[in-house]
């Protein structure tokens, strides 16, 4: 049994290890999942309203919250989605048809992902996810322990809620939409262009944005300059159009 000074240990753990994926570009420099959050007394720490163990247990428990999800659903996955069955195909139609808005992160999706029923909302390809969560209407949160065995950590604390709606806006910042087979093969940014493209969007200019990312600012406008080609734009005021455009899928 453990006993409860060590159960106060994983709370912390928790909003540190989400907080740090949203700030890193290496996967690997994100802390582990501690042993405790693997755990089914997890639950009794306080902030943490449940774990749930295993992949059927998992699947009742989303059946449990998708009647409660109104306005958002974002997942981030650290590996390659592939098809996840039919159950999640009915909870995402269901979710779709109520005019949620699915937004999905994935290193990479299979074929089979992407021909099955599990496809839906906006899928992005990102290039770095150091932890797998769902957020969703930005105020529930389910984080994945890392275990083989399927479990989902609950969790409702606003500083929890805040670090998981930060790490996914980041990831947004830095990730690609699936590329239709119709799209031009030079747009293909590097993760350095992405990250450029989302300060300036920000409105910061070429010498801030040459601090934050360590690069020089001939470099900056170097970048854009190569974005601006392979986009066919002749003026920074097109090109943030044409991107934004390209973000949303189009």
């Amino acid at each position: 049994m453990t006993d409860e000074s060590a159960l106060k240990a994983p709370m912390p753990f928790l909003r540190e290890a989400i907080a740090t994926a949203a700030v890193l570009d290496t996967p690997e420099r994100v802390p582990s999942a501690h042993p405790l959050l693997c755990e089914r007394s997890a639950a009794d720490i306080p902030g943490i309203d449940a774990v749930w163990m295993g992949e059927a247990e998992a699947s009742r428990g989303m059946l449990s919250l998708e009647p409660t999800c109104r306005e958002s659903l974002r997942r981030v996955s650290r590996i390659p989605r592939s098809f996840s069955g039919e159950r999640s195909a009915v909870l995402n139609a269901r979710s779709l048809a109520r005019g949620v808005r699915m937004d999905g992160f994935a290193p990479a999706y299979t074929d089979e992902y992407l021909a099955g029923p599990n496809a839906v909302g906006a899928l992005a390809v990102s290039p770095r996810a150091p932890l797998s969560l769902t957020v969703l209407d930005r105020r529930i949160v389910l984080v994945g322990t890392g275990r083989n065995d399927p479990a989902l950590i609950v969790a409702t604390d606003r500083s929890v809620v805040r670090s998981a709606n930060r790490y996914l806006d980041r990831l947004a910042e830095i990730s690609v939409p699936i590329q239709p087979s119709w799209r031009s093969k030079a747009i293909a940014p590097t993760y350095r262009q992405l990250r450029i493209m989302a300060l300036l969007a920000q409105g910061a200019g070429d010498e801030s944005v040459a601090r934050v990312l360590g690069i020089t600012s001939r470099t900056v406008r170097a970048d854009v300059a190569e974005l601006a080609a392979a986009f066919g734009t002749r003026s920074r005021l097109e090109l943030g159009v044409a991107w934004a455009r390209w973000l949303d899928g189009r």
